[in-house]
This record gives C-alpha cells, sequence and structure tokens, in this order.
C-alpha cells in the first residue's frame, strides 16, 4: 500500500488528490489475500491520531470491506479473507467507538455502518448503534441550526 504513507499525512482534501486506498485493499472481486494485513494497518492506524481527512478516508475503506463481507452473506467461516478483516475491525471496535462519539457526524456514521454490517459487540451491537444514530441525528442538527444563525 504505497499511497498509505500520503493518506496518513494527508491534512487536507486536496493533500489527498491523486491518492486513495481504492483497489489496494479490496478490488471489484472482493477481498484478496492482502485485504486481512491491510485491514489491520487501518486498524493501528486509526488507533493513532490520524487527521480528519485522513480517519474519513480509513473508516470509508473499513466501511467498504464491511459491505463486502456482509454482500458475501456475512457468515463467518465461509470466507477465510472476509472472517480475518472482521476480526481485525473487532479487535479495534473500542476505539471505532471512541473515534465515532468524539468525531463529526459523518464519523459516526460509517462506524455504525460497520458496526451493523459486522454485527459487532455481539449482543450490545443494538446499543451501540442506536447510540452512534443518535449521536449522527444531534450532530447533523447542530450543524443545521449553525447554518440557519449563520444566514441570517
Amino acid at each position: 500500500m504505497e499511497t498509505s504513507p500520503a493518506v496518513l499525512a494527508a491534512e487536507t482534501v486536496e493533500d489527498l488528490f491523486g491518492y486513495t486506498l481504492e483497489g489496494h485493499v479490496q478490488s471489484e472481486w472482493g477481498l484478496a489475500e492482502c485485504s486481512p494485513p491491510a485491514v489491520a494497518v487501518l486498524m493501528a492506524a486509526l488507533a493513532g491520531e490520524p487527521s480528519a481527512v485522513a480517519r474519513r478516508e480509513l473508516l470509508d475503506t473499513v466501511a467498504q470491506v464491511a459491505v463486502g463481507w456482509a454482500d458475501f452473506g456475512g457468515s463467518q467461516g465461509e470466507w477465510p479473507e472476509g472472517d480475518a478483516c472482521r476480526a481485525s475491525v473487532e479487535q479495534g471496535f473500542w476505539r471505532l467507538l471512541e473515534l465515532s462519539l468524539s468525531g463529526n457526524a459523518d464519523d459516526a456514521d460509517a462506524v455504525a455502518e460497520i458496526c451493523e454490517l459486522l454485527d459487532l459487540a455481539g449482543d450490545a451491537s443494538g446499543h451501540y448503534r442506536a447510540l452512534l444514530r443518535e449521536r449522527v441525528r444531534a450532530k447533523t442538527k447542530r450543524r443545521a441550526r449553525r447554518r440557519q444563525g449563520v444566514g441570517q
């Protein structure tokens, strides 16, 4: 993943121009042998303090993997690469939850989607997803109120 240092160093959207993780972790045909270690690297990067732009790219990539896992059937034991990716994400569950509660509404929405698709946190999954969705609604309302106040 030669583009990963550029993605991690990105401070602005312009810094990402020409760099993406798309196609490096997952192809149009699904996950590959390199996907599980790549997801582990993404989760390790999220455990650090990536910029908001880098965090967005990392979360979007993990969400794409989650969508692929769910589209494949989401059955553990039937897809070794998908199961290994899910295990890496599950190990970083608490960091994802922390990011979603301290980040912006888009981060919370991405983490809620990841949790839902990968069925993370077992029985508590529904509770965390509801908490994250409520956070998205609250942040979206605050953002709308600020915009209305600026326009007056």
